[in-house]
């Protein structure tokens, strides 16, 4: 009976692999759920049930804070570009440290551990400066794009006060378990969220010339030698060399200092964080004659409605994963968990949700339905739940990578001029021997805890 919770899932992958629309697909996911959830309670006002589930969902305190948090920190990031800050600072790093291949793709890498409070911040800057370099030092889009997209959401999910980090310890905390927040997060789960420390270190050596080409880059990189690459992506792309013409590379640094000072001094609240830092650009750029008011406003309206879609995406992800609860998905995985060796159960879990979170390209809302899901099964197992947390966290990070249809990876491909599917196709082979080495850990792991 269970079973059933998979057909709203599989709809929703079907209609974006025909329809190349994640957010109409999943709206039709969420009508298949509310379908099946009707004819298991017998209501059949199919519109009603529809807006009280949207309505319910996106009211919800951490949801809310998500919806503030997505919509500020867009205007945070497209005042910061329209200023010419980002320019400015990009250039400024450029100059002084990136003078040939091997030191400009560890700059990436630098760049990326620095600029941590959110994804979407992080990739409009490594996504400014890759092409600066990119265009500079010859270095292939397929490279670029896929160190922009590996530094993203997995260092954003292991650091502490970022976006990721912030939302997964209040998941602890709603869950019932994690009395501390962020402190429960770093001493209990990010030593054994594994995924985005051997991600990382796997860029670190490519970077370093260590770790091997695979797949579309090396492609890439040998039609580069031959001298066949075509390095016109870059140029289509209004490089901004002459966008910080009044602003100075401090210009993008204060801002983020006083977002991620704010955030720390909230205790992670990065929403409220980000409100402080938009009001702090306001009269920073425009006592400095940086921006016009005029021009801030026209600025700040735009990074409004630049994230409106992945927020509106976010929140009908939210609102599928809540009528998956209801009919039945829990209970699916607690039922196939059950005929598993006990030990498995943590592989078991690491893979399925990182499928499910790639399949629909929705890791928020994945992670916290399995995160209902599991814990049951691991509490009869005796598992610590700050161990299936880092097990779920992991998953998440490497659906991300995979996934063409998250927001954030179709954000990154728009900005390099390519598309997800190729974003993430240059990743791929990085990405699955990190996610092969987590799953061997995570089941040594099973059998060592249960």
């Amino acid at each position: 009976m269970f079973v059933v919770s998979l057909i709203p899932i599989i709809v929703a992958f079907a209609g974006v692999m025909i329809s190349k629309r994640a957010f109409e697909s999943c709206i039709a996911g969420i009508i298949t759920a509310v379908i099946i959830y009707a004819a298991q309670t017998g209501d059949w006002n199919i519109p009603l049930l529809f807006y009280n589930f949207l309505a319910e969902t996106s009211s919800e305190p951490g949801n809310m804070w998500v919806i503030v948090f997505t919509l500020s920190i867009g205007a945070v990031t497209q005042i910061l570009t329209d200023a010419g800050a980002t320019a400015a600072f990009s250039n400024w790093v450029t100059k002084r440290f990136a003078n040939n291949e091997k030191k400009s793709m560890l700059s990436i890498v630098v760049l990326g551990i620095l600029v941590y409070a959110d994804e979407f911040l992080k990739a409009a800057v490594l996504d400014s400066y890759g092409k600066t370099i990119g265009r500079k030092n010859r270095i292939p889009a397929e490279v670029v794009g896929m160190l922009v997209v590996a530094l993203c959401i997995p260092l954003v999910a292991f650091t502490p006060m970022a976006t990721w980090s912030v939302y997964f310890s209040q998941l602890m905390v709603s869950s019932g378990f994690a009395a501390n927040g962020m402190m429960d997060f770093v001493t209990q789960v990010m030593p054994i969220m594994v995924f985005p420390i051997i991600l990382t270190a796997i860029i670190v050596l490519f970077s370093l010339g260590i770790m091997p080409a695979f797949g579309t880059v090396k492609h890439a990189i040998a039609k580069k030698r031959e001298g066949a690459y075509d390095f016109s992506c870059y140029e289509d792309q209004g490089l901004l060399d002459n966008a910080a013409l009044k602003a100075r590379p401090l210009d993008f640094v204060t801002p983020l200092i006083v977002l991620l000072a704010v955030g720390i001094a909230l205790d992670g609240d990065l929403a409220i964080a980000c409100l402080v830092a938009i009001a702090f650009e306001m009269v920073w750029f425009t006592a400095r004659r940086v921006m016009t008011f005029a021009e801030f406003m026209d600025s700040f309206w735009k990074g409004m409605f630049g994230v409106f879609k992945p927020t509106v995406y976010l929140m009908v992800g939210f609102t599928l994963t809540t009528i998956l609860k209801l009919i039945g998905f829990p209970e699916l995985v607690q039922a196939v968990a059950g005929f598993m060796v006990p030990g498995a159960a943590l592989a078991f879990f690491f893979v399925a949700a990182a499928a499910i979170g790639t399949l629909t390209g929705m890791f928020w809302p994945t992670t916290a339905l399995f995160m209902a899901a599991c814990l049951p099964v691991t509490d009869s197992m005796g598992i610590s739940p700050f161990v299936l947390s880092a097990v779920l966290f992991s998953a998440a990070t490497f659906g991300s990578v995979l996934s063409p249809r998250g927001a954030l990876v179709m954000f990154i491909g728009e900005e390099l001029g390519s598309n997800a599917v190729d974003l993430t196709r240059s990743l791929r082979p990085y990405a699955l021997i990190a996610g092969g080495l987590t799953l061997l850990f995570y089941l040594v792991l099973g059998f060592v805890v249960v």
